[in-house]
């Protein structure tokens, strides 16, 4: 079996809100400086599901850094999309495999804005 940071990688490049929604718990939190928290796998879902609207097609994740230590797993990573290119950072704390926590931001890249928010 793939590990959680695979599984996760393999699921943004396939735009997969529901394969990514199965690798948290059912009470997980999501929480980032960029929108509310998110709480429940149905709330994460949709937020990823927002996400993929947002950005398109993903044409890749590249793995820049990943640790992983005892049901920490931090990873960072560069996307492009059809918005642009950018990088994200990651922290989940994992129970049993799966996210209970959950900590994402965009750290730095560029990402085009709809037209009606400029």
């Amino acid at each position: 079996m793939a590990s959680f940071s695979d599984q996760h990688r393999q699921h943004l490049l396939n735009a997969d809100a529901d394969g990514i929604a199965d690798l948290y718990h059912d009470d997980a939190q999501m929480l980032s400086f960029e929108f509310d928290t998110k709480s429940g796998r149905d709330a994460i879902r949709d937020q990823y599901a927002d996400f993929f609207d947002f950005h398109g097609t993903i044409s890749s994740v590249d793995s820049d850094r990943t640790v992983e230590h005892d049901g920490r797993l931090f990873t960072e990573f560069t996307m492009q999309s059809e918005r642009g290119t950018f990088q994200l950072i990651n922290a989940f704390m994992l129970d049993g495999g799966k996210a209970r926590t959950h900590f994402s931001n965009v750290v730095q890249g560029e990402v085009k804005a709809d037209e009606a928010e400029q």
